[in-house]
């Protein structure tokens, strides 16, 4: 019998903006991660990978293990992130059936944003996203997570890169989604 191939599920996309403005962003993300909250695939995920310990180290080794990053390698395989001037959003929900039913899931910075706010907050952690402009041109380059600790105050939260849980982002041009 040949090996089974691993199949990486297309999720749909819940939301597509053209020319997306900041304004457009902040409310798809918003509409996603409230949505995200009350679904039975992202509560479930969220409560069992939390069980018994700190939810803020083991949501982010969670996401950061188990929802892959495309990259620019995966770019340059033909994959993309969002094509140009447009802005392309899964929901949660959708990305923790996959999970479940053993599918690989990979998304974008705003992917991962989305999904560790949805996850926390399923579970009572408070969240919100970062929303980065690096260069000031009034695009935004990067989104990130930030989750409630009543002992540090907002934790970074970015699955996505190399730094570690907590890091400090010194860009002054952040924009947070709150919800």
């Amino acid at each position: 019998m040949p090996a089974q191939q691993e199949r990486e599920i297309v999720m749909p996309l819940d939301s597509i903006i053209y020319n997306a403005t900041l304004s457009d962003i902040k409310e798809q993300m918003t509409r996603l991660v409230d949505e995200g909250t009350s679904g039975e695939y992202v509560h479930a995920v969220a409560a069992n990978v939390t069980a018994g310990g700190d939810p803020i180290p083991r949501l982010y080794e969670f996401v950061k293990n188990n929802v892959k990053f495309i990259e620019d390698a995966d770019m340059a395989r033909g994959r993309t992130r969002d094509p140009e001037n447009t802005e392309q959003l899964t929901n949660p929900e959708w990305a923790m059936y996959a999970y479940t039913r053993g599918m690989p899931v990979s998304e974008d910075c705003d992917g991962h944003a989305t999904i560790v706010a949805a996850l926390a907050q399923s579970i009572g952690v408070p969240a919100r996203i970062a929303i980065v402009d690096y260069d000031f041109d009034g695009d935004y380059d990067h989104a990130f997570a930030q989750l409630w600790s009543d002992e540090l105050g907002w934790v970074n939260v970015d699955t996505t890169s190399d730094y570690p849980l907590g890091w400090i982002y010194t860009v002054r041009e952040i924009t947070y989604v709150e919800f």
